[in-house]
């Protein structure tokens, strides 16, 4: 399995993982990320009975036996060591995230984040000097991976399996660290960003507590049955490229794929999406003073099996569920909801009994957001 660059289709203001990669292509733009959670609950059975009241079939929520849960991947005194006040934080809870972000989950992973509680969206948005920046860490756990795991070694696009742990500093003031190990058959891959805001937070001083860190997941992995899971059926879908003409035709602004042009590492994410038939696409908005700053104003997603997730997040608030729409194409077990702030509206889409389509896009650049949105979603649908 080859990675030729469609293959990079952005996972990109979506996860630590890819906006390390965007990153590594100086893309300042998508410094943010996504906070996840480490899968369904215990049950697979619905977190309300959301199901009920809108008739729409969301899917099943995979079992996720055997994959170790957020408190043993994250332990709290390793993390803070790296990034000081970062907590656990429910992929369920968190405004405009992607659908990608639970493909480790759907594919039998696992995907946790902490964060010290600043929206991933800020990352993605330049304000200004003082902003809070997103800091975090994040764990994907990816099963069966042995293969994905040698190629991504053999394909030249990252030294950072043969160096082990790393950690490297950007031009926007942030230091990124990685780890990409295999435990077993299982690639696990570890990635933290944390702000320059004093002169104590260097590469240099975060690299021990981040291979202190790396080697605590790895011992939470090696006792877990994920280290021998084996996917039923590994689908290549191979990553489509992204074409930004649809969100173009509702925005004031010419977008572009963020990863158009660039060879970056696939990350777990991208493995999971890729098993999956999946698909994720970033879109910024070019910054003529400085074409390192543009700026990811739309998302897309596309998740087989992730529509249980929405079921989640609407028992939990976070797409709104009286936003419900009649969106066009939709059969009767389907649906589809908008979820609009002071920053984006996201339309949430379940067809074809559990397949989740994703679509957020930034009020900068389409000032008539909620229409634009559905005009987009229904021209992608089409």
């Amino acid at each position: 399995m080859g990675f030729p660059r469609t293959r990079c289709a952005a996972v990109l203001a979506t996860s630590v993982a890819v906006l390390l990669a965007v990153t590594a292509c100086s893309s300042p733009s998508t410094e943010g990320a996504t906070p996840s959670a480490s899968g369904p609950p215990a049950s697979s059975a619905p977190s309300s009975s959301p199901s009920a009241e809108v008739a729409v079939d969301f899917g099943t929520a995979p079992a996720g036996d055997g994959t170790p849960d957020c408190s043993a991947l994250l332990p709290t005194a390793a993390v803070d060591a790296v990034v000081p006040g970062a907590r656990a934080v429910a992929l369920a809870d968190v405004p405009h995230v992607a659908a990608a972000d639970w493909a480790p989950v759907v594919a039998g992973g696992s995907s946790c984040t902490s964060t010290t509680g600043v929206a991933p969206l800020d990352g993605t948005v330049l304000g200004t000097i003082d902003d809070p920046r997103y800091e975090g860490v994040r764990v994907t756990v990816l099963p069966d991976a042995t293969a994905e795991y040698q190629d991504l070694a053999a394909s030249g696009l990252t030294g950072v399996l043969d160096g082990g742990p790393s950690c490297s500093a950007s031009d926007a003031a942030v230091v990124y660290c990685v780890s990409d190990v295999l435990v077993g058959d299982a690639w696990v891959q570890v990635l933290a960003q944390r702000v320059q805001d004093d002169p104590d937070t260097t590469e240099a001083a975060l690299d021990a507590p981040f291979r202190a860190l790396v080697e605590q997941v790895g011992d939470a992995v090696r006792t877990s049955p994920v280290t021998t899971a084996r996917v039923d059926e590994h689908v290549d879908g191979s990553l489509p490229p992204c074409v930004a003409d649809n969100v173009d035709a509702v925005t004031d602004t010419t977008l572009r794929w963020a990863l158009e042009g660039t060879d970056v590492a696939p990350t777990t994410v991208e493995h999971a999406l890729d098993r999956l038939a999946g698909a994720s696409c970033g879109f910024v908005a070019p910054v003529e003073s400085d074409p390192r700053y543009d700026q990811q104003q739309a998302q897309y997603d596309r998740l087989p099996n992730g529509g249980w997730a929405v079921e989640q997040r609407l028992a939990a608030g976070t797409i709104d569920r009286d936003g419900r729409i009649d969106l066009d194409g939709l059969d009767d077990r389907d649906g589809a909801w908008r979820t609009c702030d002071d920053t984006a509206c996201t339309l949430d889409v379940v067809s074809d009994g559990g397949t989740w389509e994703h679509f957020v896009l930034m009020r900068a650049v389409a000032p008539d957001t909620a229409e634009a949105v559905e005009r987009w979603a229904t021209a992608s649908r089409g």
